[in-house]
């Protein structure tokens, strides 16, 4: 994908800077203003493109994929589509973009998770020739190995569906070969396809041996079950509690809606029954959620700061210390304010060890400077992201 964006022609890289903020942030870097894209600069955009570092890149895909999917539902493209799409829609969806829009978002899902990106590497050869009508070898992609190397996938809930999901799939076509290979055997004759059942045989052990082992972690001290409906019961727990999880995000951003009012209320002097009500009512919210009121100003309710100094000091006063900031330094790179990014996509926008992140997302939660939407994705709320982008790069 970083390859392909470097070297792309001219015109649709000035198509695809409109839409990406970062690379609009490549070229400011570069001493060149908002507006409309000066050709001299591309050159200086395309270096800056080649030192992205992946992580740069990963956060770069989400960004414009979530503006794809602002997009087609504008264009009134249904969210199952969307999320879920089989083949010929998504060549559809691809279909509707300007072509280094849709070239773009393929390398994007290529690289991505999810039942999308899924479809994206299964049918990765047909939807290229779909966006450039040419033989795809003269546009090849060279990112499609992450379906077929999963050592190199990131793994998380969403990877262990994806990964069940095909394994079901191999066994509603392997058993039947297998079944017709022991009777071709009990018969005293050579199976049919003989080499092929055993290939595919051979990866699905590998493939079960290879899940057992990435779900260790993720299990913690639970045993490992040995069998895929053993896994869908895991499966099946975390996603009960992503649900939890999102009906709670949901009250808390109510909860944090009441607790405004009642500061502007106080503020304006406001009649004192109605600041009890709210009150009364936030107390109890408070208890289902089993979290204290906070005592510090919600930072909604902080000015934004416009300079340097304003920036250290409001985050030393919500408690980001040197070494936290170092580690959130990436976040306002990667996220524009109010974008919120899958729990698993944490890793890619803060310079911190995958294992070391549930205790960072605690530490910030705690520090109330973190937001959860209703789908369970973060963001930074806006004030520290506002203050970790005015501090200068070193």
């Amino acid at each position: 994908m970083r390859g392909w964006l470097a070297s792309v022609p001219d015109d649709d890289l000035v198509s695809v800077i409109e839409v990406v903020p970062a690379l609009q942030r490549a070229l400011a870097r570069d001493g060149h203003g908002a507006g409309r894209t000066e050709r001299h600069a591309l050159p200086g955009v395309r270096a800056r493109i080649r030192e992205f570092s992946d992580q740069q890149v990963e956060g770069l895909a989400r960004a414009f994929l979530a503006g794809v999917v602002q997009r087609l539902r504008t264009d009134g493209v249904g969210d199952e589509e969307i999320d879920e799409p089989d083949a010929g829609q998504l060549r559809s969806m691809l279909g509707r973009l300007p072509p280094a829009h849709g070239r773009l978002a393929l390398h994007a899902l290529l690289i991505g998770s999810g039942p999308a990106s899924s479809t994206a590497r299964m049918h990765a050869t047909e939807l290229l020739t779909a966006l450039h009508g040419a033989d795809p070898k003269e546009h090849a992609i060279t990112a499609t190995t992450h379906e077929t190397s999963p050592h190199d996938t990131v793994w998380d809930w969403s990877t262990v569906a994806t990964v069940v999901e095909r394994l079901r799939h191999d066994v509603t076509d392997l058993s039947p070969a297998l079944r017709a290979a022991a009777d071709a055997v009990q018969a005293g004759t050579l199976p049919v396809d003989a080499e092929p059942t055993a290939a595919s045989l051979a990866r699905f052990a590998a493939e079960m041996a290879e899940l057992a082992k990435r779900l260790g972690p993720l299990l913690g001290d639970e045993p490992v079950p040995s069998d895929l409906d053993g896994v869908q019961v895991h499966l099946d727990r975390v996603a009960e509690e992503q649900r939890l999880a999102a009906e709670r995000a949901v009250v808390r951003e109510h909860r944090d809606g009441i607790r405004a009012t009642v500061a502007q209320l106080e503020a304006d002097g406001g009649p004192a029954f109605l600041v009890q009500r709210y009150r009364a009512l936030l107390a109890e919210i408070e208890r289902e959620l089993g979290e204290p009121a906070p005592t510090a100003t919600p930072a909604s309710l902080v000015t934004l700061p416009q300079t340097v100094p304003e920036a250290r000091a409001l985050l030393a006063g919500i408690g980001v210390d040197d070494g936290l900031l170092a580690v959130l330094r990436p976040w306002p790179e990667l996220c524009e304010p109010g974008e919120y990014i899958r729990r698993a996509d944490v890793t890619a926008v803060v310079a911190a060890e995958p294992s070391a992140v549930p205790d960072l997302l605690r530490r910030l939660d705690l520090l109330g400077v973190l937001r959860e939407n209703e789908s369970g994705e973060l963001a930074l709320d806006e004030v520290t992201l506002r203050c970790l982008a005015l501090l200068p790069a070193e």
